[in-house]
């Protein structure tokens, strides 16, 4: 039973989720649902990433593999030769970002496109498609089918919410790439969903310096050096502060929690196999 104030927050939340859905939303989308028959295999960047492969590398025979943001640039993504790739960045694909985000997007693109020699869907929201920059690579590549999806991230009634995601008219505020990753592996119809490399415990090494900079260390299984703290960019501009870092990152265990109740109505298992993760919403093993 909900307070009258939990209940009136829930109202207005869904209103504003209708409204952002029929203003930003596209209706009509490539995503097919079909019963699959294999498990799907999440690989976020996370520094154990590469031990888990090491000692787990039987694990992956049966597993249909998706990889996410600069996964593609390692030699492990010609190796593991994924299904799908996934990113949520838009500083990816907008304009007015810090050079140092056009120097690595071309690198990540033209790496996914020179790469890829095996069938490949690449997931990326519509908001992207009016970009071409990101596209110069991908096109010429027969290999690789774009998917574009709706990244609207919406909360309130969970009836309304879950409708709203089934239909891939919205899905939990994806202000982490794993988010899109395991919701669009539900909505395509995977019934087990394992996730390697998805610490997610950045936030456990924050700091400010004493220009009230607030830092980050975001490690990566990729990383060949001691990765130095760095500030968090806003859509690859600014900074943000300790206040909306952490309220980032308290939407995105939110949004994980959100994620697996829907995942269950979907009867899709989602099983955390990350050493070391703060993610608290999903099943472990």
């Amino acid at each position: 039973m909900i307070s009258t104030k939990e209940f009136l927050q829930k109202i207005g939340e869904s209103i504003f989720a209708l409204f952002k859905v029929v203003l930003l939303s596209k209706f009509r989308t490539k995503l097919k649902y079909s019963n699959r028959k294999r498990d799907m295999l999440v690989l976020g960047n996370g520094p154990s990433l590469s031990a888990l492969i090491k000692d787990s590398r039987d694990f992956l025979n049966d597993k249909d593999l998706l990889c996410v943001n600069f996964f593609p640039v390692s030699g492990l993504f010609e190796q593991l030769k994924p299904c799908y790739y996934i990113t949520s960045a838009p500083e990816l694909w907008i304009n007015n970002v810090n050079e140092n985000y056009i120097k690595l997007r071309e690198e990540l693109f033209k790496a996914l496109g020179e790469k890829t020699q095996w069938p490949l869907t690449l997931f990326i929201p519509f908001s992207a498609r009016k970009h071409d920059s990101w596209k110069v690579h991908i096109i010429k590549n027969k290999n690789i089918t774009i998917v574009y999806y709706n990244d609207i991230g919406v909360e309130g009634f969970y009836g309304l919410s879950f409708w709203l995601f089934k239909k891939n008219l919205a899905m939990p505020r994806p202000h982490n790439v794993i988010i899109p990753a395991i919701f669009l592996a539900t909505n395509i119809g995977y019934k087990n969903i394992y996730l390697w490399g998805t610490e997610n415990n950045q936030f456990l090494e924050m700091s400010v310096d004493q220009d009230n900079n607030a830092l980050i260390s975001q490690k990566h299984y990729y990383d060949s050096q001691d990765v130095k703290a760095k500030i968090m960019s806003k859509k690859g501009s600014g900074q943000r502060k300790v206040h909306e870092i952490l309220y980032k990152f308290m939407l995105t265990f939110k949004g994980y929690h959100i994620l697996n109740k829907y995942a269950l109505t979907r009867k899709t298992n989602i099983i955390n196999q990350t050493p070391g993760s703060m993610i608290d919403a999903f099943e472990r093993e």
